[in-house]
């Protein structure tokens, strides 16, 4: 009896001691509403979204108030398509959506066409409207055209605004086995949370550290949320940062390979 209570208290001191588990979430989503060109409500109208690298397309209707919404997206390039029987299509392409971000398309207007006739648009870069979080984004044009000492993405961390941070390393892994976190906005490294597509990735014992040692070929994008935290993330005090790998085709990466080697070659 006496063996059964302790085996139950060190299962349960294990368990509260055990850092969470749970993912964070990385998708996104995509919204808008719909209307004539007098201004009024379209209910019914398809939406299609097409995911531009994979071809993977969800669709949906608007609703009673002209809105539509899809949730749980993946980053990534977006066509928006809005249909309608009697009225014009609208095309919005080149969409990019980022880790975790709401993106608002705003108000779509549909003109009433006799002929079927499509009215184009292509994506330009916008302001963030619909959340309140104070955020960064380190994109993958940033990661190609920064190169850092160690080929350590967390290094680049430091051209965001509040971010301080120790020399770099000669090589990922050169003291510990990842990466050293920075100080956000004052705080101590290991008060930051690391996710790496979702997954917890700060270190058991050293919460300072991130466990993966990410190649810069690998990243995506990296999204810091510095403070103003959304609901869905959370779990310590400091900053959020948020690692997504990116699938690419062997073509680009040999391309991205080959322009780093170069950079490598010392000038004569």
């Amino acid at each position: 009896m006496r063996s059964t209570w302790k085996l139950t208290f060190v299962t349960l001191l294990v368990l509260s001691l055990a850092p969470s588990a749970s993912a964070q979430t990385t998708t996104g989503g995509f919204s808008g509403n719909v209307v004539d060109d007098g201004g009024l409500v379209l209910p019914g109208a398809t939406v299609t979204l097409l995911q531009e690298a994979t071809g993977a397309v969800r669709n949906t209707v608007t609703n009673e108030v002209g809105v539509f919404n899809f949730a749980a997206v993946q980053p990534g390039p977006y066509t928006v398509r809005v249909e309608l029987p009697g009225f014009s299509t609208y095309e919005l392409t080149g969409a990019q959506l980022s880790t975790n971000q709401q993106y608002n398309v705003g108000t779509v207007e549909l003109s009433i066409a006799a002929l079927q006739e499509t009215v184009q648009v292509t994506a330009q870069r916008i302001v963030e409207t619909i959340s309140w979080d104070r955020s960064a984004l380190i994109t993958e044009e940033t990661i190609e055209a920064i190169t850092v000492r160690g080929r350590d993405v967390t290094s680049m961390l430091r051209i965001l605004p509040g971010v301080g941070y120790q020399p770099d390393p000669d090589a990922i892994g050169e003291i510990v086995i990842g990466s050293w976190l920075p100080n956000v906005g004052g705080t101590r490294q290991g008060w930051s949370t690391v996710t790496i597509d979702g997954i917890p990735g700060n270190d058991i014992g050293l919460p300072e550290v991130s466990s993966h040692s990410m190649n810069p070929d690998a990243v995506g994008e990296v999204n810091v949320q510095l403070t103003n935290f959304t609901a869905d993330t959370g779990r310590n005090g400091g900053a959020q940062i948020e690692s997504r790998h990116q699938g690419r085709d062997e073509q680009l990466l040999r391309h991205r390979l080959h322009l780093r080697a170069q950079r490598a070659v010392p000038e004569r």
